[in-house]
């Protein structure tokens, strides 16, 4: 929320881009869908020299790009569909660096390395079932 806007100029932005226009949409989600993978890889190969760092800006680039897949998805279907990781869910309003991210974290600070990898890498199968789901239907 805007602590201050008199022209109400954020609500006016906001209503040219909701829902994304399917170009949009569309250019969002082939940028950064490959990039997820790459991210994943790069960090799986970190993850066998035990560079704990790398792999961490490695996930989080990964993790942002699959958040703006979510929003822009989101914003042209309904918020309740969602990528499931596990019992919890990527949506908009609970983003991928929230539950999933989290779970994520807690593994690289384990020291489970390989294990964050494997986490990361099903939530973008995942979302990739999920993008090429609403491709195919009308």
């Amino acid at each position: 929320m805007p602590l201050r806007d008199p022209q109400d100029l954020i609500n006016r932005l906001k209503s040219i881009a909701l829902p994304y226009p399917q170009p949009l949409r569309d250019a969002l989600i082939r940028r950064f869908q490959w990039e997820i993978l790459f991210g994943i890889e790069n960090a799986e190969l970190a993850a066998a020299r035990n560079e704990q760092t790398h792999i961490a800006g490695c996930v989080y680039r990964s993790l942002a790009c699959v958040a703006q897949i979510v929003f822009a998805r989101t914003s042209a279907i309904s918020s309740t569909r969602r990528v499931l990781y596990g019992s919890s869910a990527v949506t908009a309003d609970n983003s991928a660096s929230g539950r999933a991210g989290t779970e994520i974290w807690r593994l690289i600070g384990n020291g489970a390395l390989a294990t964050a990898c494997d986490v990361l890498r099903q939530i973008d199968r995942q979302l990739k079932a999920l993008t090429r789901s609403s491709e195919q239907q009308p």
